[in-house]
């Protein structure tokens, strides 16, 4: 600021401006400082610590951030404005006694499973996955999250969902173990982007871009957290609502994983 005036004045107000507005960006620095200080000490404490409920650094999966336990009936009505949450307990029922017997974990007392309205599960809102890197097959990490409020704001990380066939990709809604006879199980509730696409377009074959397309949230599966291959970015499309593409750019692992699943899938994409 320059205002005329006695040389004493003149210089008060240059200098004086000057100080205001190196105190003004000097506090939005801190605080700054202090958001991220935060941010990382949390990061850090999931990263490198122990959250309750994670208990081994070399196992593949490992869920944290517990939040108690909660009873169906409960949970069920906390989202009762969410279709991914409609009949809960009834869909988990199902999936554990159409699949526990194929994965050789016997159903308690040769009977199915019916959980009650009233029987509790516990919810976990951090996820860390380790895998190998196609890269070079040394271990990485991902840390994942799935939270209605991480800093102030919803967080549900997608991820690479292993199968029989070939990987899909879905977003976290629900992570939590169960008790089924004297075994614990580790599951989460997702939204498949696993709709198929049908004829895709040629520029997106020409620039080797891997489209998905999300079911109707009422459609949400459940899986085994130990099925998860690793977190994955998607980036949704501003042509069409709930197609997303797969960010193969994040990392060189995703970038060999992708073009894995562009060779198996028979189309001819540009770079092939």
């Amino acid at each position: 600021m320059y205002v005329k005036g006695r040389r004493g004045l003149e210089k008060w107000f240059v200098f004086g401006t000057r100080d205001i507005t190196s105190i003004s960006v000097h506090s939005e620095i801190n605080d700054l400082d202090a958001y991220t200080g935060n941010l990382k000490a949390a990061i850090d404490s999931e990263a490198t610590g122990n959250p309750e409920g994670v208990v081994n650094a070399a196992a593949h999966v490992q869920l944290g951030a517990k939040q108690g336990d909660f009873s169906f009936s409960d949970i069920e009505q906390s989202h009762v404005t969410d279709r991914a949450f409609f009949g809960f307990r009834i869909k988990l029922n199902k999936f554990l006694n159409d699949l526990l017997p194929n994965d050789a974990i016997p159903l308690p007392n040769e009977t199915r499973i019916r959980f009650q309205a009233c029987d509790q599960i516990t919810e976990f809102r951090y996820l860390r996955v380790n895998y190998e890197s196609m890269v070079d097959w040394c271990l990485q990490r991902d840390l994942l999250r799935c939270n209605p409020k991480f800093f102030g704001l919803p967080r549900y990380d997608c991820v690479m969902i292993k199968t029989e066939h070939q990987p899909f990709f879905a977003c976290l809604i629900y992570m939590f173990c169960c008790k089924v006879g004297g075994t614990e199980l580790s599951l989460a509730l997702i939204h498949p982007y696993n709709v198929g696409i049908g004829i895709r377009r040629r520029q997106d074959l020409d620039l080797g871009l891997w489209w998905v397309r999300a079911k109707p949230r009422s459609s949400s599966e459940f899986i085994f957290v130990d099925s998860i291959i690793r977190g994955a970015a998607l980036a949704s499309d501003p042509e069409a609502v709930g197609d997303y593409f797969v960010m193969d750019t994040i990392d060189t692992d995703m970038f060999l994983h992708m073009r894995a699943l562009q060779g198996s899938s028979g189309l001819r994409f540009q770079h092939q």
